[in-house]
């Protein structure tokens, strides 16, 4: 037994079929895109490098491997801005704001007190002093110590 469609039934397949091959073709001739990662984990890398330099015999070495190791990203724009951390890289007597707030667990309010601290009684004679800002505590100075200096 034959089986026949009508007209309109037709023209509705022919339209499906048409949608279904151009929808085939727009994908199989579109240029296939690439996603690039979306996370930069040189700053982490950066701390922990710095983290486990501390048994290390000298810190020139230390300075060489982190420089050495740092990966390439291809967010060279917002790695300029987020550079990562190298010991002894920020002198808390000379740092502004923005450089503060690399540090770990300093944001733009410690950022301000640190400044602050060092206006109202001078440059830090030692790093341990930072201890004296409100808001740095004993674990918050644990994290800061591999990373600021006072010279």
């Amino acid at each position: 037994m034959p089986f026949y469609l009508s007209k309109s039934e037709r023209r509705a397949l022919l339209l499906i079929s048409l949608i279904i091959i151009t929808a085939i073709l727009l994908e199989w001739f579109k240029p296939h895109q690439i996603h690039k990662k979306i996370y930069d984990y040189s700053l982490q890398d950066s701390l922990f490098r710095a983290l486990s330099a501390q048994s290390a015999a000298s810190t020139e070495n230390v300075a060489k491997e982190s420089t050495a190791l740092t990966a390439v990203s291809p967010f060279t724009q917002y790695r300029k801005k987020n550079r990562p951390l190298q010991s002894k890289s920020i002198n808390i007597n000379r740092a502004k704001k923005e450089e503060l707030t690399r540090l770990p667990r300093i944001g733009p309010k410690i950022a301000e007190r640190i400044i602050a601290y060092r206006k109202l009684n001078g440059p830090f004679k030692t790093i341990d002093e930072i201890k004296e800002v409100k808001g740095i505590g004993d674990k918050t100075f644990q994290k800061l110590a591999p990373f600021i200096t006072t010279h």
